[in-house]
């Protein structure tokens, strides 16, 4: 996929994105000033928020160890087995985008 066809996406940055406040409160650098915003203030009200995404974080990839071989990326999104990423194919995607590429910070 070249992303220039109609199922190309733009990608809002000005507006916050789940997966990406998810990102920032794994320390990922999937996100944007946005996202940090959003997870500091999500924080600010229920500190316990960094700290759930990182046991979900620790959960998935018991999980996903556990699962039979070839459970993982038995076909397209979560109706065919668990999310590459989570089953450590090297995804650059956060989990939660469903595999939608997540383009790096631009760095000033």
């Amino acid at each position: 996929m070249t992303g220039t066809g109609p199922a190309a996406q733009e990608i809002d940055t000005t507006r916050p994105h789940p997966a990406r406040v998810y990102d920032w409160f794994l320390g990922g650098r999937d996100n944007y000033p946005v996202d940090e915003e959003l997870g500091r203030r999500i924080a600010a009200i229920d500190g316990g928020a960094p700290r759930a995404a990182l046991a979900n974080r620790a959960f998935m990839r018991r999980a996903t160890r556990r699962r039979p071989r070839g459970a993982c990326a038995s076909g397209p999104g979560p109706a065919g087995g668990v999310d590459p990423a989570a089953c450590g194919a090297g995804s650059r995607s956060p989990a939660g985008t469903g595999g939608a590429p997540v383009p790096a910070r631009a760095t000033a």
